[in-house]
């Protein structure tokens, strides 16, 4: 029997944006979950600590970079995805096993974290060329449920990274865990060397076609003036600045909420990371399953306004009940139910994105959408480091229920939320 190709199987595209994204989520939940956590619990100031994650994740920024190059110097619309899929992915595990020659990551932290800032630079490129075959890939009618498998994958690779590394690191040492990152990141490597994107007949003879790899003739410096042009214009502009709004809120409330829990209320790094990591994985699978489908059957514009409403409900409830009475059962509930917010957030939000990409730029323009959105999540880590040392996590926690109430008031009476045809 001949193996399918991504292009004549949706269950095969699903599994296969779910792993690849699942790849790009493990290191992620070591880096920014299981270290954050492990170090935080170690005594490390939390200016140091954002300093860590800005550092960590500051590369993610490239795909405003990435998106055009990966157009530009291409050898087919589709088969030049896989080229730098598999180019970034490599260039990552070597990244990932530098790490195992640190020994005792605290007294190294700045060592560290420019070796995950290595890694993330090949993981980002990765990112974006997965987004490029993403949007080339995707019928419109499948965007809903594939942006929950991709952005589930991640999340789920997180939970992975966030909890069982964390137990790793904290039973068998730093060495042991990014000895298994590294073979989980070769394993899939593999496995995607060997998945077919179109048919054999069809990849000949694009590939006969093809006589110079470049085989978009405009310019990079075009192809930036057009993203630009585009990603600033009124209709974008509005609605994208709020999204990002949305995802500084997002991360500025979880890395105050994970502080009080560790420094405050003396959790251990271990247990916050299980709670987020392996009880975080199954709400975020159940999350895929649903959000994806509900978002294709009643449109992501509509569904936003339930998942916009149900986070402001949710950062009042767990300031007033949670954080203010500090209730050890309600907190857990409430770290685990957190696990929902970005797996439904990104399946009505991306594909309101994919509608404002122009199809000239489609798939450059996305990977800008989505570096920027990870730069708002970043700021609001380092925002989130800053902020702890003046005031308590029950107002910061107050202010983002606020924060998210107007946001969700201002696009919903600028109708900003309707589905634009992509």
């Amino acid at each position: 029997m001949i193996p399918l190709a991504l292009t004549q199987s949706s269950r095969l595209r699903y599994f296969t944006f779910f792993y690849l994204y699942l790849m790009q989520g493990i290191p992620a939940g070591f880096a920014l979950t299981a270290m954050v956590n492990y170090l935080t619990s170690r005594g490390v100031n939390q200016t140091s600590v954002g300093q860590f994650i800005v550092i960590v994740g500051a590369p993610w920024t490239l795909q405003v970079i990435w998106g055009p190059v990966i157009d530009k110097f291409r050898l087919s619309k589709i088969q030049s995805r896989k080229h730098w899929i598999v180019f970034a992915q490599w260039m990552a595990v070597l990244a990932s096993c530098t790490l195992i020659t640190i020994a005792d990551p605290v007294k190294e932290i700045r060592t560290i974290a420019f070796m995950f800032m290595a890694h993330s630079i090949f993981a980002s490129l990765q990112d974006a060329s997965v987004d490029a075959l993403a949007i080339t890939l995707a019928p419109i009618h499948e965007r809903g449920r594939i942006n929950g498998f991709m952005r589930g994958g991640f999340l789920a690779g997180i939970a992975l990274g966030g909890a069982f590394l964390s137990l790793t690191l904290n039973r068998y040492g730093f060495r042991t865990a990014a000895f298994l990152q590294s073979g989980v990141l070769m394993l899939f490597s593999i496995l995607f060397l060997l998945t077919r994107t179109m048919p054999r007949s069809v990849a000949s003879a694009v590939s006969d076609q093809v006589i110079t790899p470049v085989a978009n003739k405009t310019s990079l410096k075009q192809v930036f003036s057009e993203i630009f042009k585009n990603i600033t214009s009124a209709r974008s502009l509005r609605y994208f600045t709020i999204v990002l709004m949305i995802y500084f809120v997002i991360s500025l409330f979880i890395r105050s909420f994970v502080f009080f829990l560790i420094n405050k209320l003396n959790w251990s790094d271990e247990s916050v990371s299980v709670l987020q990591g392996g009880f975080g994985i199954i709400v975020t699978i159940m999350a895929i399953l649903i959000a994806g489908v509900i978002a294709d059957k009643i449109g992501p514009g509509k569904m936003q306004f339930f998942v916009l409403s149900g986070i402001c409900v949710f950062l009042f409830l767990v300031s007033f009940f949670a954080i203010q009475g500090e209730n050890n059962t309600l907190l857990k509930i409430s770290l685990v139910v957190w696990n929902f917010t970005d797996p439904f957030l990104s399946v009505c939000v991306f594909p309101i994105l994919m509608g404002l990409c122009s199809e000239r730029v489609a798939a450059s323009q996305f990977t800008a959408y989505m570096s920027l959105i990870n730069l708002a999540d970043v700021c609001g880590s380092y925002v989130a480091g800053w902020l702890l040392a003046y005031t308590s996590t029950f107002l910061i926690a107050l202010l983002c229920g606020v924060l998210m109430l107007l946001l969700l008031a201002l696009l919903f009476a600028r109708r900003d939320h309707k589905i634009i045809p992509g």
